[in-house]
């Protein structure tokens, strides 16, 4: 911004002087009169005789004028008391309103422009200044230097739009309706509603009789200068220069760019529309996935695998539970516990365990059920969701993480654990039954007994500290009948799964550790 336009914007919506150029008559006749530049000798003996302040229930209204040529100032009206003082915001709300009325009149020939009329017979609304123009259409001139609510402005513009008067809103240059820092206007919350519907947002100041807007840069899809949406950098042009148009106050450039601004809110639009289809669609993918996992769940179920699976476990561990990652259709409870019984189970001790290869394994299962995933190329929720399982994995040692760091970048991986067959709730429940046998012995001066963990290997924490629990007994539970191809363990007397039978096994290998 040049420095001529800096000064012009400041010059404009900075308060100044709390003079004022435009006087009432004193016998009620409608309309301001303006002190002519130069005029304030010539016109002190009228102005004390015919006229009076224009601020309605003023205490003292008698004025004089004042010659401030000497000064290099503008000549301006003063009440003849001291200290009568109406505030700037007032003042200069009653000098833009004369000055409008005036300009509509020599703007608008043959229009006729009436200060606080009514817009109805039931004087709904009463504006600013009224204008008729000649062949009937009525504009409704709003002067806002006070703070007015979106809420309140929708309200008043509906009201005048039923009545079929255009309403053109001129905020105050100054004071609650002027937010301008450095060359640019940033709109208030009622300023952008406005600019929303494509009107131009204008500001007026009656000292220095102009009337300005914001312009700011649209980059997409085209480039082009619009009417700003947010904040601007201000355009001060004299109120000569304006005309009234069909729908609202305007110049000449303004009707391009106002062209220019309903063409680019209509691509936002259009944009706007074409983005909640799209996500509409994307919703309804989502919904139809979750319903077709829901049921795949439901009849996960009522499976037979899974009736097996819970004879194994008997209840559902923590580390074969977890979120669904995003577009799978398959139930969560399902692939996880393919995961366990056929993948990971059969790896042998401290042999990795590769999400990769855990990825790989659930496409060739169950294809393109499992979302975007494919072997060479596995998804990203997906992968999060394996990894999270192998993280809870971890509590019962079922697999073990490992950690590396190697020129500052830290990097890990699982291995399959030395559990190999998960507890039993009610082998879990005497465990820790033993173990609390043991730490109450303990408390009672009893000796230590070294021994090995039931199927967990050599040790437990137990009590906040390193213990060794006890030897379990041979059969703690009723044991099952062995299924086909089974047998029973010759330690624990549970049955041994047929894989192990085949290897010439006769108990768990964590039994006979």
């Amino acid at each position: 911004m040049s420095d001529e336009d800096a000064q012009r914007h400041a010059a404009f919506v900075y308060e100044g002087e709390r003079r004022f150029i435009y006087a009432a008559r004193r016998d009620g006749a409608r309309g301001l009169v303006l002190l002519p530049e130069g005029a304030a000798e010539d016109r002190r003996a009228p102005t004390k005789r015919g006229l009076m302040c224009p601020v309605p229930g003023c205490p003292m209204p008698d004025l004089t004028t004042v010659d401030r040529s000497r000064a290099g100032r503008r000549d301006g009206y003063r009440h003849l008391a001291k200290g009568v003082d109406h505030g700037a915001e007032r003042m200069h709300h009653v000098l833009a309103k004369g000055l409008l009325a005036r300009w509509a009149r020599w703007a608008m020939p043959g229009a006729t422009a009436i200060e606080e009329h009514p817009s109805n017979e039931t004087r709904e609304r009463i504006a600013d200044v009224m204008v008729t123009l000649p062949d009937g259409p009525q504009f409704a001139l709003e002067v806002q230097y006070s703070a007015l609510s979106v809420e309140a402005w929708r309200e008043r513009h509906e009201s005048y739009r039923r009545n079929g008067i255009v309403d053109v809103w001129l905020f105050g240059h100054a004071g609650a309706q002027s937010r301008w820092r450095d060359g640019v206007m940033y709109l208030n919350a009622t300023q952008r509603e406005i600019a929303a519907s494509g009107a131009p947002v204008l500001w007026i100041n009656p000292l220095t009789e102009e009337v300005a807007y914001a312009t700011s840069r649209a980059w997409s899809p085209v480039r082009a200068t619009i009417l700003a949406q947010e904040e601007g950098e201000l355009r001060v042009v004299p109120l000569a220069q304006w005309r009234l148009l069909e729908d609202g106050m305007f110049t000449r450039e303004l009707v391009e760019l106002r062209d220019a601004t309903l063409a680019h809110l209509a691509r936002e639009a259009a944009a706007a529309a074409r983005r909640a289809a799209e996500e509409a669609a994307r919703q309804a993918a989502r919904d139809q996935i979750e319903v077709a996992r829901e049921r795949d769940h439901e009849a996960w179920l009522a499976s037979s695998e899974r009736a097996a699976a819970m004879a194994v476990l008997g209840e559902w561990p923590a580390w074969l539970a977890g979120e669904d990652p995003i577009g799978t259709r398959v139930s969560g409870e399902r692939w996880r516990w393919f995961l366990w019984s056929e993948v990971i189970r059969p790896i042998a001790r401290d042999e990795r365990v590769r999400s990769n290869d855990l990825l790989a394994q659930l496409v060739t299962r169950f294809g393109d059920a499992v979302g975007l995933a494919t072997p060479d190329a596995p998804g990203g929720s997906l992968r999060a969701a394996v990894i999270a399982m192998l993280g809870a994995m971890q509590r019962p040692s079922l697999v073990s993480r490992h950690e590396q760091k190697r020129r500052g970048a830290k990097r890990f991986w699982f291995a399959r654990g030395s559990v190999r067959e998960p507890l039993t709730p009610e082998q879990r429940a005497e465990v820790m039954r033993r173990a609390s046998e043991l730490g109450t012995g303990r408390a009672d001066g009893g000796s230590k007994t070294s021994s090995t963990d039931y199927r967990r290997g050599p040790g437990s924490l137990a009590g906040g500290s390193w213990r060794w629990l006890p030897a379990m007994p041979p059969a703690p539970l009723p044991p099952r009948p062995p299924g086909p191809g089974e047998r029973a363990c010759a330690r624990c007397a549970l049955p041994v799964a047929a894989f192990l039978v085949d290897q010439g096994l006769r108990t768990h290998p964590v039994c006979s550790r």
